[in-house]
């Protein structure tokens, strides 16, 4: 998930059901005693993936919340996955920009773009999108083109009045039956 691990901690029981989970503060977040002096989508995936290698976790299902899908989106574009969840994540940088500060940013592009909807089409494994109606960060509409974007098999799950970082909460039961759900689904193939 993005931001830090600690936020996430209650909600990984839940989460797992009966699997192994391994969560991970992104380098430079949480816990993460890592910096990273020019922090990009492809950078922190490749942190990640050594970490996966290192616990020889293989072909996991990965879950991203906001800049944690962007990284979950570029890490399924380059290694074999079980399935890509991501919640609550943006189009790309440059469009998050745009939506922030309602003018153009022709003048100003930064160097790390996490690209999310031009990496979506090289991502092979099935893919379950989920936004927040109310999500006041990153509009709906971008989850929406995300999902558009992906490959099949793919789901989308838009939590009615849910915001950025609540739709499990807001979710609730109906959150998790659909993560696990999905989880199983892709699991017994």
């Amino acid at each position: 998930f993005g931001g830090d691990l600690d936020n996430w901690l209650f909600n990984i029981d839940a989460l797992a059901e009966g699997a192994t989970v391994y969560a991970l503060d992104l380098p430079g977040h949480g816990r993460s005693v890592k910096t990273i002096r020019e922090p990009s989508a492809a950078g922190l995936a490749r942190s990640l993936l050594a970490v996966m290698e290192a616990l020889g976790i293989g072909e996991a299902h990965l879950v991203g919340h906001s800049l944690g899908g962007a990284v979950a989106w570029e890490l399924a574009s380059r290694h074999e996955c079980g399935g890509l969840i991501v919640e609550s994540s943006f189009t790309s940088v440059p469009e998050m920009a745009r939506h922030i500060y309602r003018v153009p940013v022709a003048g100003y592009l930064p160097a790390s773009r996490f690209d999310s909807l031009g990496t979506v089409a090289r991502v092979k494994a099935p893919v379950l999108v989920i936004h927040g109606t109310g999500d006041r960060v990153v509009p709906l509409s971008m989850g929406r083109r995300l999902y558009e974007a992906a490959r099949e098999p793919k789901a989308f799950l838009a939590v009615e009045g849910a915001g950025h970082d609540d739709p499990y909460q807001v979710g609730g039961d109906a959150y998790f039956n659909s993560l696990n759900s999905f989880i199983q689904s892709q699991s017994l193939k």
